[in-house]
């Protein structure tokens, strides 16, 4: 399976954002996995792991390796 970013000329969001949070404009990425996790104040979240073919940027909005939002609960 595999999963792609629009191109920002059909979104109201700019290539500066998309590059901003590590993802590439109108690139293709590869999923990892599909998984949904509880949080610490009950709800549930969803959330997806997606691989860069090419090997460069990295994701760092919400969930990425250092997002305040991993607690001791959510990374088990």
């Amino acid at each position: 399976m595999c999963t792609a970013v629009a191109s920002q000329a059909d979104q109201n969001m700019t290539n500066k954002k998309v590059k901003s949070v590590g993802l590439v404009d109108a690139h293709a990425y590869s999923l990892i996995a599909a998984k949904e996790i509880d949080l610490d104040n009950g709800k549930k979240e969803r959330l997806v792991q997606i691989r860069n073919p090419w090997g460069k940027k990295e994701w760092q909005g919400d969930w990425s390796d250092n997002s305040p939002k991993w607690t001791e609960n959510t990374k088990k």
